[in-house]
């Protein structure tokens, strides 16, 4: 998941552009944003992550 919030980051000055110079790439540029990917991708880490604590909790007190 951090490659991907990376990934992200370093492309986000080129979301929406056509790249002229394709083999040359500055990470982390001062134009280098999060973009909604970003927010999306923890939404469904955090969503996941909840769930399946809820199914362990639950799984547990069955077993009790």
């Amino acid at each position: 998941m951090i490659g991907a919030i990376i990934g992200d980051i370093v492309g986000s000055r080129f979301e929406h552009t056509k790249r002229e110079n394709k083999n040359k790439l500055e990470f982390f540029h001062c134009q280098d944003r999060f973009t909604d990917d970003t927010i999306m991708t923890l939404a469904i880490y955090e969503a996941v992550k909840d769930i399946l604590e809820v199914n362990c909790d639950e799984k547990e007190a069955l077993l009790a």
